[in-house]
């Protein structure tokens, strides 16, 4: 019986995110076809309670390319919880989305935080899958967080960590 209902639920969850994918994908296409290329509405980010939501959240950050709104997503949730809400559903286009947030100006002041989500990002399922799959671009964006970041001194990660981040991200 517990495992029937979990599968309903997972499949509640799919069928919810494809009618979200499906009416992110509806607003991009009608945004182009009226010759706008700038959504009109700026996504309401919260704090996401599953997987679920996080996926629904992700996929319309993802689907307008809103580098803030994806910040805004990691701000709201513990670093430590990143693997549990990706679940299975890390890919190339998020990851290279979440290397951008990380190194835009809403994490600047804080590279403990960006050092977290990158550790925590990098036990996360399929990881070693998209690392793989990246393109050059992608590579030298993840090579540039972390220069950026062995700029900064800070009292939750030392150099050495830094180094062994690195080593699993393959740089």
């Amino acid at each position: 019986m517990g495992l029937w209902l979990f599968l309903m639920k997972v499949n509640e969850c799919e069928e919810e995110e494809t009618q979200t994918r499906a009416s992110e994908n509806t607003a991009v296409n009608n945004q182009k076809s009226k010759g706008k290329t700038e959504p009109t509405e700026k996504l309401v980010i919260s704090k996401p309670s599953n997987a679920c939501e996080f996926g629904q959240m992700l996929n319309a950050v993802n689907a307008r390319k809103d580098i803030t709104a994806c910040a805004e997503l990691l701000t709201a949730i513990e670093p430590k919880d990143l693997p549990v809400l990706l679940s299975n559903k890390l890919e190339g286009d998020n990851f290279l989305l979440f290397i951008q947030a990380l190194h835009s100006d809403v994490f600047c002041q804080d590279p403990g935080l960006v050092y977290q989500h990158l550790l925590y990002l990098s036990k996360a399922e399929r990881f070693k899958l998209v690392l793989k799959l990246l393109s050059q671009n992608a590579v030298e964006q993840v090579q540039q967080l972390f220069e950026s970041l062995s700029k900064e001194q800070n009292e939750q990660f030392s150099l050495h960590d830094l180094e062994s981040l690195k080593r699993d991200f393959e740089l």
